[in-house]
């Protein structure tokens, strides 16, 4: 029977990640096999150059599920024992354990380096793997690791710097590694794991010469081995000191010996409890992209959040969230808008119209969206699940920036307008009953506008912002639904880094009585960033963040549970039978003219109408791009494109989108195929093309508002081209700056790109 040992913080008063979690259940059977219809990460080779060792090195690397450079990633470095290199672990399958319990919920998104702890010039695991020298090139990877690969990993991935976000674990001779490295360079790793540590292992008192720092310093510390290692008793003395030292640890023994299958095993419990503590905290914008005016309800332990996608479609998207921190892309209630041939970009269109701010609640089983169009009117979608289908119909009347309200007493109301405010009762069929009652008009400025209507503790309260970039957020408040109401500023501030007023959005209750809300900051080109804000209520009034200000970094909201980190997905493959949520096309797509299934594995785009200009094309597919919370890294898109089907006068390419907006493409004219840099409707720069595929990239900084373009022919070097676009938030497109997918027409249709990837990553 296996015996476990865990010597908790409540023993000593410290904060322990266990403290707050259950050790997690030992590996079943299946655990460390590749299973389909899952997200899988990537292990690549790296290279670094080791002052130490004075040569090349390897490492292999594997990136998470869904990897992007828009987000900071913790990184734990895994060793090998005496008889192996950096591929050893290959064997223990690391992808197909960590894929899995990334695809179960159970692990926080993280790098993981597999380097080769034999630092010297021939680091092969060959010949008398004892010698002396070799066992001596174990120790000297100490610095190789501390002073080379480190550094090299942070310099080149979005990787956090901090010893929070760093753990070192290891089998075997790797184990006692990441034992002495570990636990002697605490100002580096707060979290150390070995498996079945091997003799090189140091003793207890020089692992630990203080204990007292390390109980301060430690975020785990995690001891395994099989109950029939001959290597056994180094653990055990480790663990016993720690006992007697009252530092927390865990000491955990299983059946089995000096094998895989121990440290698999150990691998897939340690990773669960890495990365989880972090004090519980979030960083804002929570979601740094564009997800503008958002409105977000919880129903049960799930919380859902609409914003304004306008004639993005699909559009009206739906995100969802166990924690109000980490979300995930949901449905999209409407397809598509047929009700004008604007939404076709036939001879007009529908630029910084369509779906605007939009009202999301939940009542009697059905879920509820309601918006206006400033052209055609007021819709509500309803479904009965979140992901849909959803049904859309239009109203009798539209309500501007509506707020919908299901009243105890079964009535339904809606909170509406610019400047004055109004409250109109609606009948079951969601029709006026009557007139338009005027609530409120505002007197801080103009532009009142945003509401959403709550009933807490007797009063009536809406929610709404004095919009702009100066935006201000206030608290309407009466007895009565119809008024006097009366107002508070509830916040009025800047978030760092960021100039414009946090505002308009959602009051949030957490299933445990927190209160919380989503508003959104204004964060130049790249969009309006949702921002996640405690409330503290003071004499009746929800007020936003902490002493009047927004907050940057905070702890996370209590949901009663801790969920892993998730990021929402940009690079595309184009492997699927449909594309990913993070998509949207201009205006309606033209569903003859793009495929996934005409050719496998690529998004095919067809021209099928002649325009001037990308502005008038149909078909070209959009995302968001996201910032980096490091404002210092830009934000790279870069795609691979088959131009031998295009015809004269076809352009095909990779855009940053928005008024003015900028390209960097494949024209063909002559019969013969140019790259070309068009910069606000110029031609800046042009190239002749070799071949018939051309690698293009585009690199937007949300700190610098500019954009650079460049090519490639090989994917291996790559030319700048042109000049750098000056994005801007430009009110007649009135969303961020978007990266485009495009192929347009100019003299007759029917030429073909076909597209095989897209992806999101930081340059070199």
């Amino acid at each position: 029977m296996k015996q476990l040992f865990l010597l908790l913080a409540a023993l000593t008063g410290i904060i322990h990640p266990l403290a707050s979690q259950d050790l997690p259940a030992q590996a079943q059977p299946g655990f460390d096999v590749e299973r389909s219809g899952i997200a899988h990460g990537k292990i690549d080779t790296i290279l670094y150059a080791s002052g130490t060792v004075g040569t090349t090195r390897k490492a292999l690397l594997y990136t998470p599920p869904g990897y992007s450079p828009g987000k900071r990633y913790p990184v734990l470095y895994l060793l090998h024992g005496i008889g192996g290199d950096e591929k050893e672990w290959l064997n223990g399958q690391p992808q197909a354990i960590l894929d899995n319990l990334y695809a179960e919920g159970k692990i926080e998104p993280m790098i993981v380096v597999m380097p080769n702890g034999r630092a010297m010039r021939d680091d092969r695991a060959t010949g008398n793997i004892f010698d002396s020298i070799k066992v001596q090139a174990f120790a000297r990877f100490e610095q190789d690791l501390l002073n080379d690969l480190i550094p090299f990993v942070e310099q080149h991935y979005p990787v956090y710097g901090d010893r929070e976000h760093r753990a070192i674990a290891g089998l075997s001779m790797g184990g006692g590694q990441s034992l002495n490295f570990g636990l002697g360079n605490l100002n580096k790793f707060a979290w150390v794991g070995a498996f079945s540590a091997a003799p090189n292992t140091k003793r207890p008192e020089q692992l630990v010469p203080d204990p007292e720092a390390a109980k301060k310093q430690l975020k785990l510390l995690w001891i395994s081995c099989g109950d029939k290692d001959n290597l056994i008793s180094f653990s055990k003395r480790t663990h016993d000191y720690l006992e007697e030292k009252k530092v927390p640890h865990i000491y955990y023994i299983e059946p089995g010996g000096h094998d895989f299958k121990v440290w698999k095993n150990g691998l897939f419990m340690f990773s669960q409890l890495l990365f989880r503590n972090d004090g519980g905290t979030f960083t804002n914008p929570v979601i740094p992209a564009d997800f503008p005016d958002p409105d977000v309800i919880r129903v049960g332990d799930t919380y859902y959040m609409v914003s304004t996608t306008m004639f993005i479609f699909p559009g009206v998207t739906l995100l969802q969230s166990k924690d109000l921190v980490n979300w995930e892309y949901c449905a999209n209630a409407v397809q598509r808008f047929d009700f004008s041939k604007c939404y076709d970009l036939d001879g007009c269109h529908r630029y910084a119209h369509g779906q605007w701010a939009t009202s999301l609640k939940y009542h009697n089983g059905k879920f509820y969206l309601l918006f206006i169009t400033l052209d055609e009117g007021g819709f509500l979608c309803s479904a009965s699940k979140p992901e849909g289908p959803w049904e859309i119909r239009k109203l009798p009347k539209g309500f501007y920036d509506p707020g919908l309200f299901f009243d105890e007493d079964g009535r339904i109301y809606v909170a509406h307008g610019y400047g004055k405010i109004s409250i109109t009762e609606l009948d079951e069929n969601f029709a006026p009953r009557g007139k338009d009652s005027l609530v409120f008009t505002g007197n801080i400025r103009g532009g009142l506008e945003g509401m959403h209507v709550y009933r807490i503790n007797g009063y009536y309260y809406l929610y709404g912002t004095y919009g702009g970039r100066d935006g201000i957020q206030v608290a309407l408040r009466s007895k009565n639904i119809y008024g006097p109401y009366e107002q508070k500023v509830v916040i009025q501030d800047t978030t760092e880094g960021v100039n414009f007023g946090i505002h308009q959005g959602a009051l949030i209750q957490t299933q445990t009585g927190e209160w919380w809300t989503i508003l959104f900051v204004d964060s130049g080109p790249f969009g309006r960033f949702p921002s996640l804000q405690p409330v503290t209520w003071v004499d009746g009034w929800p007020m936003v963040g902490v002493d009047g200000k927004a907050v940057v970094k905070y702890k996370k909201p209590d949901v009663g549970n801790v969920y892993p980190e998730k990021t929402l997905p940009t690079s595309d493959e184009f492997g699927e039978k449909k594309l990913g949520m993070q998509w949207g096309w201009n205006h309606n797509p033209d569903p003859s003219a793009w495929s996934l299934q005409k050719r496998p594995g690529y998004l095919r785009l067809t021209t099928a109408k002649v325009v001037t200009n990308l502005r008038e094309a149909r078909n070209s597919l959009t995302q968001r791009p996201f910032a980096s919370y490091d404002q210092r890294i830009p934000t790279v898109a870069a795609t691979k494109m088959e131009t031998g089907k295009m015809k004269d006068g076809d352009v095909a390419g990779l855009a940053v989108f928005q008024d003015p907006y900028a390209y960097i493409g494949v024209k063909q004219t002559g019969g013969s195929k140019f790259i070309t840099m068009v910069n606000n409707g110029e031609t800046i720069d042009s190239v002749r093309m070799t071949g018939e595929v051309a690698y293009l990239r585009a690199t937007a900084s949300n700190s610098t508002d500019k954009a650079s373009f460049e090519y490639s022919f090989d994917n291996q070097e790559f030319h700048p081209l042109g000049n750098a676009l000056a994005m801007k938030f430009n009110l007649r497109i009135f969303t961020g700056n978007k990266f485009c997918l495009f192929n347009y027409a100019t003299k007759s249709v029917g030429g073909v790109v076909d597209v095989d990837w897209f992806r999101v990553s930081e340059p070199k």
